[in-house]
């Protein structure tokens, strides 16, 4: 029986030949809802084998993980929380926010569900003071691994791809979704436990 690849972790059919290699030169953070660690439907974990500039953090609802935590400390840091609401500022009010302070901005992306995402923004008073992000969506999402999705919200790995999009990284999101589109029916396929027949 073939084993796991070490790397992706495939068993009937490795990802690694197809995983792009990306340099990028903004800071993510991925802050991971607890269930996140043990689903293999999670997509955040693509990032870091991209090799973009990523650390993740798992969310507690009374501390900041302590990742995080020095983060939001630094006073030449600015985190910037990337969810929808009325008070998110847009990308272009953001990057004058930080070039005014001069401070780097530190994009922190909620890997979790949607339905996740908003418990740990509403239940979280040390998330409160951080500013939000809203970007604007370009087309649906590719992601269809869950059940229960609501219509146009994106998983994380497109959310970041958009995110390095908007921010002139267009090549690295363009690796990023062609990559991602050639993913989805291959986790599929190692999930029915066999290799996909090209």
């Amino acid at each position: 029986m073939a084993q796991p690849c070490p790397n992706c972790g495939f068993q009937f059919n490795c990802i690694c030949s197809l995983v792009p290699k990306l340099s990028s030169e903004h800071a993510l953070m991925l802050l991971m809802h607890p269930n996140e660690l043990t689903r293999d439907t999670n997509t955040g974990k693509l990032l870091a084998q991209c090799q973009l500039n990523v650390e993740r953090a798992v969310w507690d609802r009374k501390v900041p993980p302590a990742e995080l935590s020095q983060q939001l400390a630094d006073p030449s840091v600015l985190p910037v929380l990337l969810f929808p609401s009325e008070n998110s500022l847009t990308l272009e009010q953001m990057s004058r926010q930080s070039t005014d302070q001069s401070r780097k901005p530190l994009f922190i992306i909620l890997d979790a569900t949607w339905q996740e995402a908003r418990k740990m923004i509403n239940k979280s008073r040390w998330l409160e003071g951080v500013a939000m992000l809203g970007l604007t969506t370009q087309g649906g999402s590719q992601y269809q691994l869950r059940r229960n999705q609501q219509q146009g919200n994106l998983c994380t790995f497109e959310v970041a791809a958009q995110l390095l999009g908007q921010l002139g990284e267009e090549q690295n999101q363009q690796q990023m979704l062609s990559f991602f589109e050639q993913y989805l029916p291959l986790f599929q396929a190692e999930k029915s436990g066999h290799a996909l027949k090209s």
